[in-house]
């Protein structure tokens, strides 16, 4: 299966036509330079997959057929915009996607484009028509979720009828949040209520949903086929597995500030408002922070380059108009901005670095009730600077917090790694070598075969003491990795989710041009080889099965690389030579001791009926239209939502937080600093399942 999420946003309708159109020609508009690009990429791709990916497929017409299907799912994922006979002019190159790689032949990738926005822009130019008179709420109608029961429409009449049913549950969702407004400022008496009838609510709506969806095909149709092509690039290399992936240069870029957690810019987050890259949010501390007139709420008009001709952004791309902005250390961009009284200003700021630091390690003390000191490491993901190894990365980051907590006569280490998806492996055979002697932490084997061992190879131990591992289903990776290797060892307890993610498998980049072509190609993160636990397992598919199960919201749900279509197999090797830790945990006295806590508190309880709630929730086929059974099957939803939310709201763990003693000096000169951490402490009071850690130190410890 794919992990798509039903988005009620990307849609609309048209008014009844009986107008079809065929697949179009590939239109050339001077393109010439982009489709030699293209060719190059298909080319250098290719190679790249046969020659160096771990498990290399042939390009046949069995590969074709899956390819195509893919791209079709790509482009079209909800058949919301192709009729039927786009489709079966399509299918006459399904078996044609082998031989289009293999040949660099384009002609089908631009003609479905073309088709595609050929679809978009008619639906533009009719949908606000069907918005024109009232909807029937009233009816027995239903809105389909379940994807299996998506079709294409037979020609135009259809695809309007579909596009109408869209626009009908947008407006109803409309109506719905138009109606929770009213009643709270009812409620508290606000001088601008005013009572409305269904009719003037229902109006409203549709207006509110023309106008986000005329908003949603221009941003729609900005998007041209340079943009379009990775996914039809991706449509070929996800075939081989789910993590080979084609980045173009900006989305490189973008995937470098992701690991690294630095970016070269103003410290700002952008959004499209109906054309104006509009300010949303100004990062605390950042360039734009410090000179202090950009503001959220500020539409940005133009970007100029010191000593240059602004360029106007309005209407441009929101990931072009980023890129403006972004530049080099020291460098000024001067925008003309508008603000929200309507007055224009100029604003200089001066870029500089901005670090991400919600990716970097932290820590905390916890203190218990009988005032005993453990410590809590949180690592968001095992980051590194790709184009600079001397950089701070996540095992150096690691030592230092891991070292300031010893300092403090803790008495064990938590180490959260719940949501953490991974990222350097050198970084984890540092960490874990952090709490084991000298010896393997990780077996890797090659496309060809070739079995390796890396090995931490410092006898030094930073920590000999108790630890907790925290997992839950989005720790994967590097995350197995770590929590793998210290369970071989029996170093350490894993609690969290039945088992982790599943991913077992290591990628490597490789330019796309590294074939010798001079321009900027992309690049291609490319499954290179398998990682084996050193007991000769693997964490494919499988993931690491924790040692004491908590509940959490996806307790029954399927989450993980089991549920990728294409996903790798599962095997084994033979383990590594190694000797576990002397200082043997009582395991099966730990599990009973929490298994009998957990099946007494009450709390636990309420997750586990908070996640047959939500595995109940997805297994939704389709939801009313009537309105009034709308509003019922909402109302039921909110309140049993919020019931479950009271667990989190209400409940607290009774742990005392504070700062490692280095960090309390740090808070009392950093206000920006001290307001994370204070976020963060009042995080942990409410976790539940950071309680059960705790308890399980103790146990440790007795």
């Amino acid at each position: 299966m794919s992990f798509k999420k039903i988005s009620f946003a990307f849609i609309g309708v048209i008014v009844a036509s009986l107008l079809v159109f065929s697949f179009c020609k590939p239109h050339n508009n001077g393109e010439g330079d982009i489709d030699k690009n293209q060719k190059a990429i298909l080319k250098n791709i290719r190679r790249i997959l046969s020659l160096r990916h771990f498990q290399p497929k042939e390009f046949n017409d069995q590969y074709s057929e899956k390819v195509f299907d893919n791209y079709l799912e790509r482009i079209d994922p909800y058949k919301r915009y192709l009729t039927q006979s786009d489709y079966d002019q399509m299918i006459k190159n399904r078996t044609k996607m082998d031989d289009d790689i293999e040949n660099l032949n384009t002609t089908f990738y631009n003609a479905s484009i073309d088709t595609l926005q050929t679809r978009i822009k008619y639906i533009q130019d009719h949908f606000s028509s069907l918005l024109d008179t009232p909807f029937d709420f009233n009816k027995q109608d239903h809105f389909i979720l379940d994807e299996e029961q998506y079709s294409y429409p037979k020609n135009t009449q259809e695809l309007l009828a579909k596009w109408k049913e869209i626009l009908k549950y947008s407006t109803l969702g409309e109506i719905s949040s138009i109606m929770e407004e009213q009643e709270k400022k009812k409620e508290k008496n606000d001088s601008t209520y005013t009572q409305k009838s269904f009719t003037e609510i229902e109006k409203e709506a549709r207006e509110k949903v023309k106008e986000d969806y005329q908003d949603f095909f221009r941003r729609f149709l900005q998007r041209d086929k340079k943009d379009w092509f990775s996914s039809y690039v991706n449509s070929y290399t996800e075939l081989f597995d789910p993590h080979t992936t084609y980045f173009s240069p900006k989305s490189k870029e973008d995937f470098d500030f992701g690991i690294s957690g630095k970016l070269e810019g103003i410290g700002a987050m952008i959004q499209d408002v109906k054309g104006y890259p509009t300010i949303k949010e100004i990062v605390i501390g950042s360039p734009s922070w410090k000179q202090g007139d950009l503001e959220a709420g500020d539409k940005i008009l133009k970007v100029a380059q010191k000593g240059k001709e602004p360029v106007s952004v309005v209407g441009m791309k929101l990931d072009d108009a980023i890129r403006l902005i972004r530049g080099k250390k020291g460098t000024t961009v001067l925008l003309t901005v508008e603000k929200e009284d309507g007055s224009n200003k100029e604003i200089p700021i001066v870029r500089d670095i901005i670090e991400y630091d919600a990716s970097y390690a932290k820590s905390a003390i916890i203190v218990d009730d009988h005032n005993t000191k453990y410590g809590l490491i949180n690592l968001p993901e095992f980051y590194f600077n790709p184009n600079d190894p001397s950089d701070r990365n996540a095992a150096t980051d690691f030592e230092k917090e891991l070292l300031a907590l010893k300092s403090e006569n803790i008495k064990g280490i938590i180490i959260d790694l719940r949501n953490n998806g991974g990222g350097s492996l050198a970084t984890v055979v540092d960490i874990v070598g952090m709490f084991i002697e000298k010896g393997p932490v990780v077996q890797v084997k090659t496309q060809a075969g070739n079995e390796r061992v890396l090995r931490d190879v410092d006898s030094s131990i930073d920590w000999d003491g108790p630890v907790v591992v925290l997992v839950n289903e989005f720790s994967a990776s590097a995350s197995e990795i770590l929590a793998a290797a210290l369970q071989d060892y029996d170093r350490a307890v894993i609690i969290g989710s039945k088992q982790t993610f599943g991913k077992g498998t290591v990628q490597s980049f490789y330019p796309v041009n590294v074939f010798g072509n001079t321009d900027d190609l992309g690049a291609i993160k490319l499954t290179i080889q398998k990682f084996y636990r050193i007991n000769g397992g693997s964490t494919q598919l499988e993931g690491v099965s924790s040692d004491i199960v908590l509940p959490n919201k996806f307790l029954y749900t399927d989450v993980g690389e089991r549920d990728y279509d294409n996903a790798l197999g599962f095997d084994k090797i033979d383990p590594a030579r190694y000797e576990k830790w002397d200082q043997k945990i009582k395991m099966k006295k730990i599990k009973e001791k929490s298994a009998e806590r957990i099946k007494e508190s009450p709390n636990f309880k309420l997750l586990d009926d908070n996640a047959k709630w939500f595995d109940e929730l997805k297994d939704r086929k389709s939801i009313s239209l009537n309105f009034e059974e709308y509003q019922k099957s909402k109302k039921e939803q909110e309140a049993k939502a919020e019931h479950f939310d009271s667990i989190f709201k209400n409940y607290k763990n009774g742990l005392e937080i504070e700062s490692p003693d280095y960090e309390k000096v740090l808070v009392k000169n950093d206000s920006v600093l001290a307001e994370k951490r204070k976020v963060w402490h009042e995080n942990i009071v409410q976790d539940i399942q950071l309680e059960e850690a705790v308890h399980v130190l103790q146990d440790l410890n007795e």
